[in-house]
């Protein structure tokens, strides 16, 4: 198995997505507790994707929700997360790929 060129694990830390994405479209197994997460980016929820006591710096979900149509099945830039947690993490200048499927239960997690 090829070694991720990241760390398993952020705590405290800034974390630029898109440093994390240089070589690979999905980050895969990682742990971000307390951590600035910075953008420009957009993210895409692929799976196991936890997200808990964290906040976004935008003014409402219409500002973070990019909605992608259920007939589209490829989405080029966004960065793809898969089997990560964040935990009490800030969110600045990132927006949420979301599915047209999916929106209203995303969105309550919001509220």
């Amino acid at each position: 198995m090829a070694r991720k060129p990241y760390p398993s694990e952020f705590r405290d830390a800034v974390v630029e997505l898109a440093k994390l994405a240089v070589n690979d479209e999905v980050i895969d197994g990682v742990t971000f507790a307390n951590c600035t997460i910075l953008g420009p980016a957009v993210i895409a929820l692929l799976d196991n994707v936890e997200i808990v006591e964290s906040s976004w710096d935008a003014p409402g979900w219409d500002a973070i929700a990019w909605v992608v149509p259920r007939d589209r099945t490829v989405l080029a830039g966004a960065i793809g997360l898969s089997n990560c947690v964040f935990s009490g993490c800030v969110f600045r200048r990132v927006g949420l790929a979301v599915p047209q499927d999916g929106e209203a239960r995303l969105r309550a997690g919001f509220e």
